[in-house]
């Protein structure tokens, strides 16, 4: 089935191809598309994933569609190894949990951003992973024409939701979890390192049963590029056709995106022999370096804004700028 849908109507689609049972969303139009879609439990609330983690502990599937991420509410989600999906309309504060144990993904566009909330379900859930994941929506009122699976499709990649511990009226149990407690710290610390392994797998099963293609990383006329652009997100829409225009004028542009943050993956290899200039819209690059940083503050990115960043990196010119 195809459709015309934002960001929020494709994070709609995915929740209902995934079976997910509660819905926990502070948009009001998110909370009507789900409803109309399927026979899930959908309320307001603007403490979304605290809702939707209580939940999940419940093995009830879960999303939280939010205005904006609250690090204390996805901290206690890791705390508890409840993999309960985020769906973040800014990601502004994204920034304040990347050194947290959470996965988070950055899609460019609504197709994505919909087979990410589905594919997050399938990391999330591993055994191996049982963290809670964001999905960055930025520029989220961006419409396309997206490709929505069925859910039996889906149904056939997401095994049913088991946890070791869950909430259960018969069986009443105390869950104690202090606030510093080094086994469960490492634990978690673990299941973060085995989250690129799940990604590539979940990634490779994706592209057999859907034919597209996903990765960590996206490398866009990388191969014999002097000059590499780094973009995330919908940035890297205007990066993709700067960089192909000043191809055509001659110019060896490249650009790196990455896909998903955290774990964020490795890209000095790519990089290596390179001038970079890495731009980043919300503080989710800022772990990376390059001889220049453009800060866009959540302003549109152009492709003559990355024009000028050529420039710059041409005339050996270092530093951070601001859109």
């Amino acid at each position: 089935m195809n459709d015309i849908a934002d960001g929020l109507e494709a994070a709609a689609y995915a929740a209902k191809a995934a079976g997910v049972e509660l819905a926990s969303s502070s948009d009001a139009s998110f909370s009507a598309k789900m409803r109309k879609l399927s026979n899930s439990v959908v309320f307001s609330s603007f403490n979304g994933i605290t809702a939707a983690s209580g939940s999940s502990l419940a093995e009830k599937r879960s999303i939280a569609v939010v205005s904006g991420v609250d690090a204390g509410e996805v901290s206690s989600a890791a705390s508890m190894r409840l993999p309960v999906v985020i769906v973040s309309k800014s990601c502004r504060d994204i920034g304040s949990v990347m050194n947290s144990d959470v996965i988070i993904f950055v899609p460019e566009r609504p197709q994505e951003l919909l087979d990410n909330v589905v594919q997050a379900y399938r990391v999330c859930e591993d055994n191996k992973v049982l963290l809670p994941a964001i999905v960055a929506a930025g520029n989220w009122e961006t419409r396309e024409v997206v490709q929505v699976p069925t859910e039996q499709a889906v149904g056939n990649m997401l095994p049913r939701l088991r946890l070791p511990a869950k909430v259960d009226v018969k069986k009443p149990a105390s869950f104690n979890m202090p606030f510093e407690d080094t086994e469960r710290d490492m634990q978690k610390s673990k299941a973060v390192k085995n989250v690129p392994e799940v990604l590539e797998k979940t990634f490779g099963k994706w592209e057999e049963k859907f034919r597209r293609k996903y990765g960590m990383l996206e490398s866009y006329m990388m191969e014999d590029a002097e000059y590499a652009f780094v973009a995330a997100g919908f940035d890297s829409s205007a990066v993709r056709d700067a960089v192909k225009s000043l191809r055509a004028s001659g110019e060896k542009v490249g650009m790196l995106r990455l896909r998903v943050v955290r774990p964020m993956p490795p890209v000095q290899e790519a990089l290596k022999g390179k001038k970079v200039a890495v731009i980043d819209s919300c503080g989710l690059l800022a772990g990376l370096s390059g001889e220049l940083k453009l800060e866009t503050g959540g302003k549109t990115l152009t492709e003559k804004d990355v024009s000028a960043l050529l420039s710059k990196l041409k005339k050996s010119e270092t530093g951070t700028l601001w859109l």
